[in-house]
């Protein structure tokens, strides 16, 4: 009597819970349990079951093959790419003879860089944009762009005769 209560009372959630599943066959009564058709169906259920589920397992151990070794690749990149600076700093090292033979060398540009990052922003694009318009226009090495120490008498020198004399900036005195 009490099994045949359960098996009247509507259970929505598990009916719902079997469908999200997509579980095949719901017994709906204990007689199709005991029959050897039911019993069938089940095992066949539980065979697919398993078979999904190993399935699934190659595909994550396939993954986490495929992770290790990106990981890996990332991981000799990296190492590689910590160790870009110091080459590049050997070679400009060792070209400096030809640097200096051509009078532009790459440390003095990265210094007036550095330096120049201390200028408040209208003065730094300022100084950029000569920069790059003497380097681009440069004869002799006579035209040059320089940052002047703070000077609480000077703020803005107007000097700007690109074949003779440097233009000076700095920044309002405090």
């Amino acid at each position: 009597r009490e099994i045949q209560t359960c098996e009247e009372k509507a259970t929505p959630e598990l009916d719902r819970m079997a469908r999200d599943e997509n579980v095949d066959c719901i017994l709906k009564d204990l007689g199709q349990a005991s029959s050897a058709e039911g019993h069938s169906e089940n095992l066949s259920r539980l065979q697919r079951e398993i078979e999904k589920r190993e399935s699934a397992k190659e595909k994550l151990q396939e993954k986490k093959a495929e992770l290790k070794k990106e990981s890996e690749s990332v991981e000799k990149r990296q190492k590689w790419l910590e160790i870009v600076p110091s080459v590049v700093d050997k070679i400009e090292k060792a070209s400096l003879p030809l640097q200096m033979y051509t009078g532009n060398t790459i440390a003095e540009r990265k210094n007036r860089i550095k330096e120049s990052s201390s200028l408040n922003e209208p003065l730094y694009t300022l100084f950029r944009q000569l920069e790059g318009y003497c380097q681009a226009y440069e004869k002799d090495g006579k035209a040059k762009v320089s940052i002047v120490p703070e000077n609480p008498n000077l703020f803005f020198t107007s000097e700007i005769s690109l074949i003779d004399a440097p233009l000076a900036l700095s920044t309002l005195p405090s």
